[in-house]
């Protein structure tokens, strides 16, 4: 699944999460879409960007016990943020 992050322009992007690439692991990547893109906006998924608009692609894979640390560090982010404390 691949989810578009749009919210700062400079850091915009995709980042697709799933499973099966090696067994055991989560694989995570990330791809940066250049602020300046005219194609981003519109664009509902990654293939819609031209290439040369992609200014990066990194992709990593977490052991389960590692993605469940990601997990519980993002649920924390989110609740800081919904209570103000961010």
């Amino acid at each position: 699944m691949k989810i578009k992050c749009s919210g700062i322009k400079y850091r915009q992007g995709f980042v697709e999460v799933g499973s099966g690439v090696h067994d055991g692991f989560v694989n995570l990547e990330v791809w940066t879409v250049q602020p300046d893109s005219s194609n981003f906006e519109s664009a509902s998924e990654l293939a819609e960007v031209p290439e040369h608009e992609i200014s990066s692609n990194s992709e990593i894979e977490l052991d389960v016990e590692q993605a469940k640390s990601m997990v519980a560090e993002i649920q924390k982010a989110i609740f800081a943020i919904e209570s103000g404390n961010a």
